[in-house]
């Protein structure tokens, strides 16, 4: 059970499990488009701790929700006890599926 939200105009949230809407704000757009959740990177080397949300775009959903990628926005990955990673939408990579990366 975790989601996405990013804080762009208008604010949306992307869920995998559609369990997961029962948390989501009924108020905002919600796409059930997340694929998969990668692993938290925060490198020794001084990378900025990151995270990359993979979504579907089969037919080319993501690349319509993405038009003008929300760079800057406010993005968090919440789960039902709250915020599990906060940061900015940094990158958005579209093609076959479409990686939203947030950094800290």
């Amino acid at each position: 059970m975790t989601w996405l939200r990013i804080e762009s105009e208008p604010p949306r949230q992307f869920y995998k499990d559609p369990s997961d809407i029962q948390h989501l704000n009924a108020d905002e757009a919600r796409h059930g488009i997340i694929e998969s959740i990668g692993s938290l990177r925060a490198g020794v080397e001084g990378e900025t701790p990151n995270i990359s949300i993979t979504m579907r775009n089969s037919s080319a959903e993501s690349s319509r929700l993405f038009l003008s990628p929300p760079l800057g926005a406010k993005a968090e990955l919440l789960d039902s006890s709250g915020a599990i990673f906060s940061g900015i939408v940094y990158r958005v990579e579209l093609g076959d599926t479409c990686t939203v990366t947030i950094e800290a």
